[in-house]
């Protein structure tokens, strides 16, 4: 799991304590400064686990998100 914040939505949670909660559920995470170093990182896990499956991408918890990564990457 990457962790980003929602670029220019004040009252989005930092990758930070996105990465903290992930953690303290016990899920494998790594925050990101942005959505572009989310995807590089993802690329980097890819490239160092070429045996696994391709990694999914899944945008969890604000349309607001997911709309700044479909008008990025559309």
């Amino acid at each position: 799991m990457v962790t980003v914040a929602i670029p220019g939505e004040a009252a989005s949670l930092g990758a930070g304590a996105l990465y903290d909660a992930a953690r303290q559920a016990g899920l494998d995470a790594a925050p990101s400064e942005d959505l572009e170093d989310a995807m590089l990182q993802v690329g980097a896990w890819a490239r160092a686990h070429p045996k696994e499956p391709p990694p999914r991408i899944l945008i969890c918890g604000s349309l607001y998100l997911a709309g700044k990564v479909l008008a990025e990457n559309g």
